[in-house]
């Protein structure tokens, strides 16, 4: 593509500022997220679907469809289990959306070698940012600035990014 003759090829780019209280602080260069990430990590780590289970009535009776006489079945969004998932699925898709993003800082080195099982590899991130010592504050100035250059706004984006917030760190 190209923008008035010249040729249009790069993410936006920008830098987060860690504060370290006493010590210095930690600069990092990120970047926008390209065209379809979200869709790509989906693939990667589908977001999980809650059991079935059946309908009651107020008395706890399971209720039936009048014409078939079939038993009615709803999702059982506050299944223990589906919440885990969804709440793994989240940091993992969103751990995905931060390493993505911190591929313009030339000078962040991983620890953790890339896998061919993108879960393993991606909660290993996590963890190798929780032992690095960064906090909920630190990934959401990261994710807020990666947000704000890929020009992403909206509900989905700050349940998705709370959802991923709100994880305790696996040491």
């Amino acid at each position: 593509m190209k923008l008035r003759g010249e040729q249009v090829h790069a993410l936006a780019r920008g830098e987060v500022v860690i504060p370290r209280g006493d010590a210095d602080p930690i600069i990092l260069k990120v970047q926008a997220l390209p065209l379809g990430h979200e869709e790509h990590a989906e693939k990667l780590f589908p977001s999980p679907t809650a059991p079935l289970q059946y309908a009651e009535d107020k008395r706890g009776k399971v209720m039936r469809d009048p014409a078939t006489k079939k038993p009615i079945t709803v999702r059982n969004l506050e299944d223990p289990d589906y919440k885990a998932a969804v709440r793994a699925t989240s940091r993992l898709q969103m751990m995905y959306f931060v390493h993505e993003a911190l591929k313009a800082d030339e000078t962040v080195e991983w620890d953790t070698p890339e896998t061919d099982d993108p879960k393993e590899f991606y909660e290993a991130l996590f963890k190798e940012l929780t032992l690095a010592g960064f906090s909920v504050g630190d990934l959401r100035l990261i994710i807020d600035t990666v947000m704000e250059l890929s020009n992403l706004k909206g509900e989905d984006i700050q349940e998705a990014k709370e959802a991923f917030l709100s994880q305790e760190p696996a040491v």
